[in-house]
């Protein structure tokens, strides 16, 4: 197997083991950054945050937010766009009492929203650590929930 093909062997295990883990529902399609997180969360809050053209699930228990996965609306996404998004793309949410003001990782911040005061960030992959200000963010929490 030369370098070329191997090359495109590890692309496509890539690809297989990304779409492996995005389900599907009637209107969007969900990526979990925690899986099976339906069947240990109980007793929590749940919210959907738009940002960008992503959706961000994120649980809530006492104060305490974990953002569980990120879902695209199937009238903007196909499951190729997604894994493109998913390597391209990320997102992040910053507890409000802890150190925010850093992503790393990243190219650029694309979008970043407050969320009940926790920053929630859309950002390019890269290789260097950003910054950013957090109360510059717009708070949303009142604005937009699903």
């Amino acid at each position: 197997m030369g370098l070329v093909e191997l090359d495109e062997y590890r692309k496509k295990v890539y690809l297989r083991k990304k779409r492996s883990a995005i389900r599907e529902f009637n209107e969007l399609y969900e990526y979990c950054l925690v899986k099976g997180y339906e069947h240990y969360f109980h007793g929590y809050l749940w919210h959907v945050i738009e940002i960008g053209n992503v959706l961000a699930y994120v649980v809530e228990k006492k104060g305490q937010f974990v953002l569980v996965s990120i879902q695209f609306p199937k009238k903007a996404f196909t499951l190729d766009k997604i894994v493109e998004w998913l390597n391209n793309y990320s997102l992040v949410l910053h507890p409000r009492d802890g150190v925010p003001g850093r992503v790393t990782e990243a190219q650029a911040i694309v979008n970043g929203i407050l969320f009940k005061g926790n920053p929630i960030l859309l950002y390019k992959k890269g290789t260097r650590t950003l910054k950013y200000n957090a109360s510059k963010l717009v708070e949303v929490t009142d604005l937009r929930q699903l």
